[in-house]
């Protein structure tokens, strides 16, 4: 991004879990996902990160830049 400037850029991170899904299982496997939980409310999968911590390292990179 530093190499192009964009005005602006949009970044999307995690998977959408879908119930009955094999990513459902590896979620639950991963103890990312609780076994019957509902997904009526999204849940996203972020493997082997921590999304918490991705949003600060994001965050970081990309104070003091003006576009």
């Amino acid at each position: 991004m530093d190499e192009i400037s964009p005005r602006a850029v949009i970044a999307m991170t995690g998977i959408c879990i879908y119930p009955g899904t094999e990513m459902e299982r590896e979620a639950q496997r991963e103890g990312y996902l609780v076994r019957g939980e509902s997904l009526l409310v999204p849940q996203f999968y972020f493997s082997g990160m921590n999304p918490i911590c991705l949003v600060k390292e994001i965050s970081e990179k990309v104070s003091g830049k003006t576009n």
